[in-house]
């Protein structure tokens, strides 16, 4: 390669913080603007940072000079996904729609169908808030059947079943059930609204199941906010204090608060917004429950990932790689606790059903965290190579090498936010196959979202990595095209498919993916027997192994031309000024 000589010519500053985080407006109805803002830790900021590297001559757009907020309103619109960011309803899926619902008696679900949902909730989303015994919700089924239809031994215990038996059949062919039953028990409760105790934050907990009901139904913010509005219930209990946890009620309050934190805390994380429920305000003893202990560990790791990495400055570009490695050295901690806690680890195996959805559901949101930990490294190289080619081009145009290297360090860092993509594309389609249940848990969506645009992004500022990324990439596109139609499937699908056109792939690439329902439900192609080994074997050297990251036949780039930023070495241990991540990693220019 061509040494580039010093010169402060080439040296550029941003002059404004970058814009890392969105909002949009949208005109609902003439009457009616909505506007929500989403961070830096969600997928909505990757999708944002993706359009400005696709648009040329694009430079950013903050509301103000001040301002670290950037309008994503055209990058909506190029992915189509306003839909989600907004949470605008399914027009496919309108609860108005009552084609369908034979299978409600008076308003009311038969018990048989009743029994079939209370089993499939059971089986996968009780997993992520098992905020009372599996038991007490087959006792409250048939108390509110058997015992009597209009007089249940426990009133307050329909409301918390039937948000259950809503939860399941939106992952069924009974969707259209689960919104007339929600806006059922929304009619009933709304006296509730103001009324503080443990029924109605429970009642709270299930509505927003993790905004499985929101979020499934494409709306994450209604979720943010539905467990918001739990959350402030069990603190004005004081639900969060020794003094509340009592009597008989123990068991379940701290149950029912440890579920609002893991809900907060992960609602928080993926749309970048801050929590309401911090770990450090709750004084109740952890849950005894495995499952929920679990759950609460990775949550503060979460926690520290959006604190630490997102949310302070950093002293050098090497500092915030000491902070990531810190993080990832707590999620191994993880692993080895989850491993005695539960009796497995992350990685999937030939389990039972119950046991295989649970894996699931904590490989996808370990995965989801390291990807995020390091998503800011593959930002930074993607600004690297941008900038390097723009200087290159300009000193040696005639001589200009496309391909730049990189610290090894910094390589390394970005393999362990690939490997991280890699593995929840991976587990998940192959969950998805050998468990038909776990095919129906619809967040998975959001998942292979993440994982795409991460490796879409990776491939914008190299395109010798398709080779590596699209396999997987197809593989997540064959997952989510075997799932059932409707949001937020069908436009993360679309945003997805868009992305790769936008960098000139041929849509013909995918004309295997576009065959019948039928055959897609199939899913052959994610089976043990078609994920070819030269796939699963082809990963790379991540942040433990930085001494064989250095991307093959590359030479280190000469970085003489930015010495007036100070100490730029090879290692990149420099300290030009903070690194704010807020501030710095979305910015269209390194310098």
């Amino acid at each position: 390669m061509i040494p580039v000589t010093t010169s402060s010519q080439y040296v550029k500053r941003p002059t404004v913080p970058s814009p890392n985080s969105v909002t949009a407006t949208h005109q609902a109805s003439p009457s009616l603007s909505m506007e929500l803002y989403y961070g830096a830790t969600s997928n909505f900021a990757l999708m944002q940072t993706i359009y400005r590297d696709i648009i040329p001559g694009y430079t950013g757009a903050p509301r103000s000079q001040a301002s670290e907020v950037e309008d994503g309103g055209a990058g909506l619109d190029m992915f189509q996904f306003r839909s989600i960011f907004f949470g605008i309803a399914d027009k496919g899926r309108d609860p108005s729609n009552q084609a369908g619902l034979a299978s409600l008696s008076g308003g009311f679900v038969s018990y048989s169908l009743a029994k079939q949902l209370l089993k499939c909730f059971l089986e996968t989303l009780y997993h992520l808030m098992p905020f009372q015994p599996r038991e007490l919700f087959e006792q409250q089924l048939d108390d509110l059947y058997i015992t009597t239809l209009h007089t249940p031994k426990n009133p307050s215990g329909k409301h918390i079943l039937l948000p259950a038996i809503a939860i399941a059949a939106l992952n069924t062919e009974h969707y259209l059930l689960a919104d007339t039953l929600v806006s059922k028990i929304k009619n009933e409760t709304a006296a509730m609204a103001d009324i503080v105790n443990i029924e109605t934050v429970q009642t709270s907990i299930i509505l927003m199941k993790h905004a499985h009901f929101q979020n499934e139904r494409g709306r994450p913010n209604a979720a943010y906010l539905e467990v918001g509005t739990a959350v402030r219930k069990a603190v004005s209990a004081g639900f969060h204090k020794p003094g509340a946890a009592h009597g008989d009620c123990r068991e379940v309050i701290q149950r029912t608060v440890w579920c609002l934190y893991i809900c907060e805390t992960l609602l928080a994380f993926f749309l970048g917004r801050p929590s309401s429920l911090p770990r450090a305000k709750i004084e109740i003893p952890l849950p005894v429950d495995p499952v929920l202990t679990c759950l609460v560990h990775l949550s503060q790791i979460m926690s520290r990932t959006a604190e630490d990495m997102y949310e302070k400055p950093h002293g050098s570009f090497i500092a915030m790689e000491k902070t990531a490695a810190a993080i990832r050295s707590d999620l191994r901690q993880f692993e080895s606790f989850m491993q005695r806690c539960m009796g497995f680890g992350l990685h999937p195996t030939a389990s039972g059903q119950g046991q295989g959805v649970c894996q699931i559901i904590l490989s996808s949101l370990y995965s989801h965290t390291v990807l995020v930990t390091y998503r800011p490294f593959l930002i930074l190289r993607g600004r690297w190579r941008q900038q390097t080619k723009a200087v290159c081009r300009e000193v040696q145009p005639i001589h200009y090498v496309d391909k730049q290297g990189s610290p090894a360090w910094l390589d390394a860092a970005c393999s362990s936010a690939v490997n991280a993509a890699y593995t929840l594309i991976e587990h998940i389609s192959r969950t998805s196959h050998h468990i038909p249940t776990a095919k129906e848990l619809r967040y998975h969506g959001f998942f292979l979202g993440s994982a795409a645009f991460a490796l879409i992004y990776d491939m914008l500022h190299d395109a010798t990595l398709a080779t590596l990324h699209l396999p997987r990439i197809q593989m997540g596109l064959r997952c989510l095209y075997s799932m059932r139609e409707g949001e937020p499937i069908a436009s993360t699908i679309r945003a997805v498919e868009l992305a790769l056109n936008k960098l000139g792939l041929e849509v013909n690439i995918y004309e295997t993916i576009r065959k019948s329902a039928d055959e897609a439900a199939n899913y052959a192609s994610v089976s043990d027997t078609t994920v070819s080994r030269g796939i699963q074997d082809q990963r790379l050297p991540d942040s433990e192994t930085p001494s064989t990251s250095q991307s093959a036949g590359r030479a280190p780039l000469d970085l003489a031309f930015v010495d007036e930023m100070g100490t730029w070495e090879p290692g990149w241990n420099i300290n030009p000024s903070i690194v704010n991540i807020e501030g710095f990693f979305a910015w269209p220019t390194l310098y």
